[in-house]
């Protein structure tokens, strides 16, 4: 319906939100700014009025303010980057973008965060309120292998219930995956601190974001550094007495974004040798002693055999001994020594006493001459039968030397006018002087002043040396 020009009037009513309002009339209002308060909310209200209609109505509500609406984005101030690194806190917070003499004081905003992880779906994680700025770390986000989204609402209130409001995103931030960490080994396995020097050797450790940087860390130092995971003429400190001389070495390994893992391995480092000689060092282990065979024989003919189980020690090589024990404790003569726990092809003297007992030690020496000893005994006897064809040869000076003062104690304690057994005794002193004859022997002159030693007391009882020797000699 048109209303006739004329017959229609309009009044507008402005008035201040919960105040009472002022009544303006005419076609046009012009309301100077001024006139009304700042950070305050009006209605404006336009009634229309018809002779014989009804009134028609429109409203209209206006903010007057000298502020303006805050503008917010989401940075990141610390682990920033293109991904984050586990270990390292990471910090975000909002700023304000619009003209800075339009800067909103923060305390004055309403600011709700929330934040998203995804890894196969979107998981919320948790809400933050009141705060501009976050600092987080691994025990709140778990930085690891996934993608993380900041969401924040915030709002102002200006005056009178009047408030602006907004949001921010900051969306796919990437979490730095740590280095896959690998195994070590270390060569040798034990040492002296300041003396030996170590090799390390690792495989395993794999991560995509290269360059790969490794260290060598022990006690909080940094003894080595470079882009392989292998080190060589490694010197390590020695170990502590309450942790059995351990020293704890940690290899780690850092990626391009500085993701960090490690290993961790024990080596055993001695303070010195002489410590470890005078304090440490363990004797070797036998694992089930020796055996003798036969266990009974005689002197130049039965061929015996020692055979020992195998040592364990934890500092090779190990030598090996085998000595013919004296009439006193201090006296051993030596039979044979090398790194074969059998020995073979012994031709010993008559026992002492009654039951012609020979006692042997078998002995075992590590390299820091930690020793064992086992203890050894049979019954040697003279035979009356005679040994002709028995083969002496390849026998040792010192054997030959043993075999020679057994002979020379059978002649005193057995001085009898028995003319077979002064007759064995003689062919044996024959044999063994061949036997010695025929030695090989090293050009020094302990070698040859042994010789001559054990020639002496091969023809040391003169009625029993036969001429063929006297020849010999």
């Amino acid at each position: 319906m048109e209303l006739a020009p004329g017959r229609q009037q309009a009044a507008a009513r402005c008035h201040k939100k919960e105040e009472d309002g002022r009544s303006l009339r005419g076609p046009v209002v012009t309301l100077a700014s001024r006139s009304l308060q700042v950070n305050s909310r009006y209605m404006f209200e336009v009634t229309v009025s018809a002779t014989g209609r009804p009134d028609g109505k429109a409203q209209h509500s206006i903010i007057v303010r000298n502020d303006v609406q805050p503008t917010v984005e989401i940075v990141c101030l610390s682990n920033c980057g293109d991904k984050l690194v586990p270990g390292v806190s990471w910090v975000v917070a909002l700023n304000q973008t619009q003209d800075p003499k339009y800067i909103h004081s923060w305390s004055d905003m309403k600011i709700e965060w929330k934040m998203y992880r995804f890894k196969i779906v979107y998981r919320h994680i948790f809400f933050f309120y009141h705060t501009h700025q976050l600092t987080l770390d691994d025990s709140l986000i778990h930085i690891f292998d996934s993608i993380y989204s900041f969401h924040v609402k915030y709002t102002i209130d200006v005056a009178n219930n009047v408030s602006f409001s907004g949001s921010a995103s900051l969306l796919n931030i990437f979490a730095n995956d740590i280095p896959v960490a690998g195994s070590c080994d270390c060569s040798p396995t034990r040492g002296f601190s300041s003396l030996t020097k170590f090799s390390i050797s690792c495989a395993g450790f794999h991560d995509n974001d290269l360059p790969l940087n490794f260290r060598i860390i022990i006690n909080d130092t940094v003894v080595g550094e470079g882009g392989t995971a292998n080190f060589s003429d490694v010197v390590l400190p020695g170990g502590l007495s309450h942790d059995d001389y351990n020293t704890n070495i940690t290899i780690e390994v850092t990626d391009k974004y500085n993701g960090t893992s490690s290993y961790n391995f024990l080596v055993l480092v001695y303070p010195s040798v002489t410590e470890y000689i005078d304090t440490i060092n363990q004797p070797p282990v036998s694992t089930s002693g020796c055996v003798v065979s036969p266990l009974s024989g005689y002197t130049l003919i039965t061929n015996y055999t020692v055979i020992c189980s195998p040592f364990t020690d934890l500092d090779p090589p190990l030598t090996y001994y085998l000595y013919h024990k004296g009439q006193t404790s201090d006296t051993e003569s030596l039979l044979y020594k090398g790194n074969d726990t059998k020995t073979t092809a012994l031709y010993l003297g008559e026992g002492l006493g009654e039951n012609h007992t020979v006692s042997l030690v078998f002995r075992a020496k590590d390299a820091y001459n930690a020793a064992t000893d086992i203890d050894l005994s049979w019954e040697g006897r003279i035979s009356y039968t005679k040994i002709g064809s028995s083969d002496t040869s390849g026998l040792t000076i010192e054997t030959i030397g043993t075999l020679g003062n057994a002979i020379n104690v059978d002649t005193t304690v057995n001085n009898t006018s028995d003319a077979d057994r002064l007759q064995q005794r003689s062919e044996i002193r024959e044999s063994l002087t061949q036997s010695l004859l025929h030695a090989e022997i090293t050009p020094n002159f302990d070698v040859v002043n042994q010789v001559v030693q054990v020639l002496d007391s091969l023809v040391k009882v003169k009625e029993e040396v036969t001429e063929k020797q006297e020849v010999q000699d």
